[in-house]
């Protein structure tokens, strides 16, 4: 009975341990792309309410411009969620500032907020994407900035 049980798990992870090689789906066909060799290391998300999840982040003059842009699959489809601005607080991130966003089919937003130089702080969206009865719950990170 334990051997039932363990064979799985064991056969799965040889495969894992085995394999040299890196796939990503890429949305665009139903074949996977080798990208063990790219030097890009993020791997392109599949969506079927969503076709676009960004998020940005500008400092300058002491003022952060969080930005985020949502485009869904489909014109109708309900957009809602939140943008925040966040700061770098040991190995966390803390918000600092969150504004609501909502939208029918796409969302660009940007927002300003006035921070204190030196802080380390990033831009977060996390959104929900209905279409059809079906939701997609999404977050995208901007890079961490330092502000000076």
């Amino acid at each position: 009975m334990k051997f039932k049980r363990l064979l799985p798990a064991a056969i799965a992870a040889s495969l894992v341990l085995s394999s040299q090689t890196a796939y990503a789906y890429t949305g665009t066909s139903a074949e996977l792309t080798d990208v063990s060799g790219s030097e890009e290391s993020d791997i392109i998300c599949f969506w079927s309410n969503t076709s676009t999840v960004v998020s940005d982040l500008t400092i300058k003059n002491g003022v952060a411009k969080p930005s985020a842009v949502v485009i869904a699959s489909y014109e109708s489809a309900d957009i809602s969620g939140e943008l925040y601005l966040q700061k770098k607080v040991g190995s966390r991130w803390e918000r600092v500032k969150t504004w609501d966003i909502s939208g029918t089919g796409s969302i660009s937003t940007q927002k300003s907020y006035t921070i204190i130089s030196g802080e380390t702080y990033r831009s977060r969206v996390v959104i929900d994407v209905e279409y059809n009865g079906h939701s997609e719950h999404i977050y995208a990170n901007s890079g961490s900035v330092t502000a000076s």
